[in-house]
């Protein structure tokens, strides 16, 4: 029976029927909007008054949700008045806008607020767009030295973790400095000592997922604006310009696919309240390194992520992935949970978002872990706190075992 987490942290389980409403109020909510994303919390009002007060609005609900859409093949008829009762809460709710001017003119203020978030989301999409344009990508070099992709497979797979870049910041305090040519350096050293590790167990295939906070961002919180000296656009397109890099340097040694997910950092909106589902700079940065796969001579596979959360399975041992601002790591039953809304038991949440390393077990072998940062403290950190050095890490697995490995830099 499908289920998720509520916000009580209870676990709910839903029918086949309310799926089906769901879908298809999702589904038309997705066809009035101009950028075909789904409004959950009038979702959920809809949902109330078809008769399903079992609704939610947060993220397990609408991963359930989409998990179950995918299982159905993506698609759910739509609504017949005569046949489906779903049909009037969807007319009661958005019918009118769709059949006649009057709630279109009632929901004036609410399409008013809409083409300003549209106009704000074109303008920032035209910057990056320009950006890309005018960027050289056929500049780009792999930072590690050649190697050979083993003729013989070791029966080893390589997950490797890339989180919290947070390209563009300008740190310069006593215990740390950090700018883009830094986390340029920082990510050759880190590809080498991937291809070390990997040439070491004569590893043939490497995964690359991208945990999000890939760049700094100017707007998160009022005093950030001035650690960046780079428009969002800039960030966008040189941090990317380093991820594929880091990817054709691994991709000299073993065959390597790249996935990403988003990172609160990543978020056009600051305010996560204010946010669009999955409006995220990530967005930007996947379709690029997709576009660079598909047309360039490069070897990479690019993978399709959910925009918060993926999975993998490494020979036979199953891993989910978060940045962890959805879902915190610091609670002991999340990789419960994640377990729970997917319907698989999975052998660890990897996350990041907290720059600094931890490895809890919360089961028999078991585990919730994050890496830390490749931008290092900063002032914010030292305000709250948060002292940690700079780290990412990789998942090694056998059939038999798997080792979760701590890369420092």
């Amino acid at each position: 029976m499908p289920r998720y987490i509520n916000r009580k942290n209870e676990q709910v389980d839903v029918t086949e029927e309310h799926v089906i409403a769901a879908i298809k109020i999702k589904q038309e909510l997705q066809k009035l909007s101009p950028s075909r994303r789904t409004s959950w919390n009038r979702h959920r009002e809809m949902m109330i008054h078809a008769g399903f007060e079992d609704s939610d609005t947060n993220e397990s609900y609408r991963l359930m949700i989409k998990n179950q859409q995918e299982k159905l093949g993506m698609f759910v008829e739509p609504a017949d008045a005569a046949v489906d009762p779903v049909f009037e809460s969807i007319k009661h709710e958005i019918g009118d806008m769709r059949y006649t001017k009057l709630e279109i003119q009632n929901e004036g203020r609410a399409l008013n607020k809409l083409k300003s978030e549209l106009s704000k989301e074109i303008r920032l999409q035209t910057s990056v767009v320009n950006a890309v344009k005018s960027h050289n990508f056929d500049a780009i070099r792999s930072f590690a030295p050649a190697y050979h992709i083993p003729e013989t497979d070791s029966g080893m797979e390589m997950a490797v973790i890339l989180t919290d870049i947070h390209y563009g910041a300008n740190v310069n305090i006593p215990e740390n400095q950090y700018n883009p040519a830094i986390a340029r350096t920082l990510l050759e050293e880190y590809a080498n000592k991937i291809i070390e590790l990997a040439d070491l167990n004569d590893i043939s295939k490497i995964h690359v997922v991208n945990l999000g906070d890939c760049i700094e961002n100017a707007y998160m919180r009022l005093t950030q604006a001035y650690s960046t000296d780079l428009t969002l656009a800039e960030q966008v397109t040189q941090v990317t310009d380093l991820i594929i890099g880091f990817l054709e340097s691994l991709s000299e040694y073993a065959d390597v696919d790249y996935q990403g997910i988003s990172g609160n950092h990543d978020r056009i909106n600051p305010n996560k309240n204010d946010n669009i589902h999955t409006d995220s700079v990530v967005t930007f940065i996947n379709k690029i390194i997709e576009t660079y796969t598909k047309y360039s001579n490069s070897s990479i596979k690019y993978i399709q992520a959910e925009p918060y959360h993926t999975t993998m399975s490494l020979k036979g041992h199953e891993f989910v992935f978060v940045h962890g601002d959805l879902d915190s790591m610091k609670k002991l039953t999340t990789l419960a949970e994640l377990s729970s809304t997917y319907g698989t038991t999975f052998d660890a949440v990897i996350g990041g978002h907290i720059h600094h390393f931890t490895q809890t077990e919360v089961g028999e072998n078991r585990y919730q872990v994050t890496f830390g940062s490749i931008k290092g403290i900063d002032d914010y950190s030292l305000k709250i706190g948060a002292r940690s050095g700079r780290s990412q890490g990789v998942i090694l697995a056998t059939n038999n075992d798997f080792d979760i490995i701590k890369i420092n830099l």
